[in-house]
């Protein structure tokens, strides 16, 4: 396009010359005219025929002109075509760029569905087109100054309206909307904030440092729905407001290998206003965001830029946490990408929330839900999994469902529930769960008809039903008679795992003895032992005590008994008691009276233990 702009100028350059000579002709015709005139009869003959020589030479010259004009006009048009493609292919690539590629890139980080590193290199393949995008916007613009400019120097009647300078207004929100949305949070705030606590985040200009000279400054705020919705139907013009003060929220932007970013480490949220108006939410569905101001010049424009992050909900306390994440968990599996900040549907199909559990349980615990999961979910959630007339696969769930009604009978939600199992996971039963050692999602009926058919002593670990963060034991056992029988121990928490580890519980307890369908327990979870160590007692130490777990209740008594209610598991400490005063003070016809009762004194003793 530049050597069709250079012919352009090269033939508007000819044509003036030329439009300029035969002014001069004709000005020059004038004057002869006059001379002739006035001019002795026997001349006047000589100088009609020079000024018919100069008239036939001047109607060459116009008829010359009209040719050149018409020339220029099909130049103009063919630079006018040029121009109109070239901007017409540059909008295409600035939607593909900033409505497909950056779009993609916020769903994917939104979600949390690719890991940090991965979302740099994107981002960085997307500067590659942003700067380029920018650096033939400022060529195109180049060009249509100069054709502006030439279509000034000589205007054509012929010009049929089509005339260069309209295309500078829509090369002008080309290049806004280029500058605005190439200012992104590309490491966004944690999801929950916590007042009083430290936290990091990062924005970044896709423009790049040859571009953008002056570094600016950025400031950061924090906004209520409505700010953020006022922010958002303004297009990023207006000054934001705030809702709340936060420490350490300035930072100018520096050049970090080809990025142009402000990494702020040490933000912290001071104090934050909740909303005034009466509302049904709590405050753990109240969501806020962050927005990262400055101001970019780039040639003689400058632009006030504002990144609004992913929403976050802001807590004052640990508690509140369960809850907050069950916000952003709805936020980030449901939220369109250019929405009105911050819409949400409160009804979603089943077979989404399935899949967004499923990837929040894998971020938690690093493996993905079993299959057999899923049915269960919906199960606890009113569908039926086995299809019927609550199909699952067919069935939406609500947001009151999810977090705001309590399961039945029970005192906490479907996604409490879920959380609890995530953190125990987590935190306590990560080996054992990655091993396939804990079963988990089943219920406690389908447990037991899972087990009626094993051996004696044969169990499985699944998650309680109604205990948040529970995991209870469920075992096959014989009766008085020896008929089999399957019993469930009082759920374990992470309280009892702080206690004593799951797989020493289980190596605790004799009754347990396969693990579900029939493999030795020691098989499973010998691994998770904790080491014995080897104890020296000299005269005048401590005895070192231990703890091990029974099952309460269950020794003196028939299984009749013990099966009446849910047997519980009690972590024991004992010391055996010093029983050899008796011996050696002689007091043997004593000793042989003695009755030791171990149900009694409720302790479990070790098997090659033998009395003084």
């Amino acid at each position: 396009m530049q050597a069709d702009l250079g012919q352009l100028q090269q033939a508007q350059e000819s044509f003036i010359i030329l439009y300029q000579d035969t002014t001069r002709l004709d000005r020059g015709i004038a004057q002869l005219t006059e001379q002739t005139a006035a001019a002795a009869p026997e001349h006047q003959a000589q100088c009609r025929a020079q000024i018919e020589g100069y008239r036939q030479r001047h109607k060459d010259m116009e008829a010359q002109l009209g040719r050149d004009a018409s020339s220029l006009m099909l130049h103009r048009q063919k630079l006018y075509e040029l121009i109109k493609e070239s901007i017409g292919h540059l909008t295409e690539l600035s939607r593909y760029v900033f409505s497909d590629k950056l779009m993609q890139w916020k769903l994917a980080q939104q979600g949390a569905q690719v890991e940090e590193q991965d979302l740099a290199r994107e981002l960085d393949s997307i500067q590659i087109f942003v700067e380029k995008l920018t650096e033939v916007n400022i060529r195109i613009s180049q060009q249509v100054r100069q054709a502006v400019l030439l279509q000034t120097q000589l205007p054509l009647n012929k010009q049929h309206g089509n005339t260069f300078s309209e295309f500078t207004d829509h090369l002008l929100l080309l290049m806004g909307n280029a500058v605005k949305q190439s200012f992104v949070v590309d490491v966004q705030p944690p999801r929950v904030l916590k007042t009083q606590t430290r936290f990091s985040a990062s924005v970044r200009c896709l423009m790049g440092e040859k571009l953008v000279q002056n570094f600016p400054e950025v400031s950061t705020t924090i906004v209520n729905e409505t700010q953020a919705r006022l922010l958002f139907s303004a297009g990023g013009s207006e000054q934001p407001g705030s809702s709340g003060e936060i420490l350490n929220n300035r930072k100018v932007m520096c050049s970090a290998g080809k990025a142009i970013s402000a990494a702020f480490k040490n933000m912290s949220l001071r104090r934050i206003k909740r909303s005034d108006a009466k509302s049904d939410l709590s405050v753990t569905e109240e969501k806020f965001a962050l927005v990262f101001s400055c101001s970019v010049s780039l040639g003689n424009q400058t632009y006030h830029l504002h990144a609004l992050s992913l929403p976050v909900v802001v807590v004052v306390h640990g508690v509140q946490m369960p809850n907050a994440e069950a916000t952003v968990l709805w936020d980030a599996g449901f939220a369109e990408i250019d929405r009105v900040p911050f819409e949400l549907p409160a009804v979603v199909p089943w077979a989404r929330l399935s899949f967004v559990l499923d990837r929040f349980f894998f971020h938690a615990t690093h493996t993905p839900l079993p299959q057999h999961a899923a049915a269960y979910l919906a199960e606890k959630l009113g569908h039926d999994g086995a299809g019927g007339a609550g199909r699952a696969d067919q069935a939406c769930v609500s947001w009151q469902a999810f977090n705001k009604d309590v399961l039945p009978g029970r005192a906490f939600t479907f996604w409490q529930w879920f959380y609890g199992i995530t953190e125990i996971i987590k935190k306590q039963l990560s080996g054992a769960w990655a091993d396939g050692s804990v079963f988990g999602f089943v219920s406690r009926t389908q447990a037991i008809d899972m087990l009626a058919s094993c051996a004696t002593g044969t169990f499985l670990l699944r998650f309680s039903d109604s205990e948040v963060g529970g995991i209870t034991v469920a075992w096959v056992s014989a009766d008085e008679h020896g008929n089999p029988q399957v019993l469930n121990l009082q759920p374990w928490t992470a309280r009892d795992f702080a206690i004593r580890a799951l797989a020493d519980r289980i190596h605790d307890l004799p009754e347990l003895q396969y693990l579900y369908p029939n493999i030795p327990k020691d098989t499973a979870f010998s691994k998770y032992y904790k080491a014995q160590p080897t104890v020296t007692v000299s005269s005048g130490d401590y005895v070192q005590s231990d703890i091990a777990t029974i099952i309460a209740g269950t020794a003196g008594l028939n299984m009749k008994q013990a099966a009446a209610t849910t047997p519980q598991a009690s972590a024991q400490s004992f010391q055996l008691p010093d029983l050899s005063c008796f011996a050696s003070a002689g007091s043997a016809d004593f000793m042989d009276g003695f009755q030791f009762d171990a149900d009694v004194l409720d302790v479990s003793l070790p098997e090659d233990f033998t009395f003084p």
